[in-house]
């Protein structure tokens, strides 16, 4: 793979393993975004940057140039094939600052990548990893939850099977589930504590309403390579 050099400066991203840590995040240039990479040091201090940019001037008293900032992220992602909200469903200007902000606080929960594409376990198609959820899916081969990707469209129905699945099983399903959120760093206290499996129910209950709207994100990481 062709190195990659960050956008700050700071260190040439390439060799054995290259692409796993780089990130793809818009970056000021004149007066639109381009591409810009950046290394696992950088990337956070550069998304940052977009969004003081954008909140820099959510109270500025010329109405267009309050908003300039948020249309050029959304300009950028929809033109890099992610479907942004349209400005008729939105709340005027207000609405399209905070949808701004809402897909680059999407970034940052997905640790910084993405522009990478996933395919929906539910229908197969292939959006930017931005607009793919992670979640708790019932593998009948393995006996136990691991995670399954869906996109937008397949998404509602799959939380709503992950549900009916814990209802259905009792108290069986909680410890099971409850483990898959911990090898992605989600922990309910009063699991681990040894609370009933009838109370945790309710908790996991509202872990999964999160992931369904997005309040919550399991990332997928970094790109592993495969030996």
């Amino acid at each position: 793979m062709t190195a990659q050099r960050c956008t700050s400066y700071h260190l040439t991203v390439g060799g054995s393993g290259a692409g796993q840590d780089w990130r793809l995040l818009p970056t000021a240039a004149n007066d639109t975004l381009i591409d810009g990479t950046f290394c696992e040091a950088c990337w956070p201090a550069a998304l940052a940057a977009v969004r003081a940019s954008i909140s820099d001037h959510a109270d500025a008293a010329r109405p267009f140039e309050a908003v300039m900032p948020a249309v050029l992220v959304r300009a950028y992602l929809q033109h890099r094939d992610v479907a942004v909200r349209p400005p008729d469903t939105l709340d005027g200007l207000r609405g399209i600052i905070a949808d701004a902000l809402r897909l680059l606080d999407q970034i940052q929960a997905r640790q910084g990548f993405w522009w990478r594409r996933a395919m929906c376990s539910g229908c197969g198609a292939n959006p930017r990893e931005l607009e793919i959820t992670t979640l708790p899916w019932w593998n009948d081969g393995a006996g136990d939850y691991l995670t399954t990707f869906r996109c937008a469209a397949c998404l509602g129905a799959a939380v709503a099977d992950t549900r009916a699945r814990l209802a259905a099983n009792g108290n069986d399903d909680v410890a099971r589930i409850c483990a898959m959120f911990e090898r992605h760093n989600v922990f309910l206290h009063e699991h681990r504590r040894g609370d009933p499996p009838d109370v945790v129910r309710p908790l996991l209950e509202q872990v999964l309403a999160r992931i369904e709207t997005g309040a919550l994100v399991l990332p997928i990481g970094k790109t592993q390579s495969i030996a």
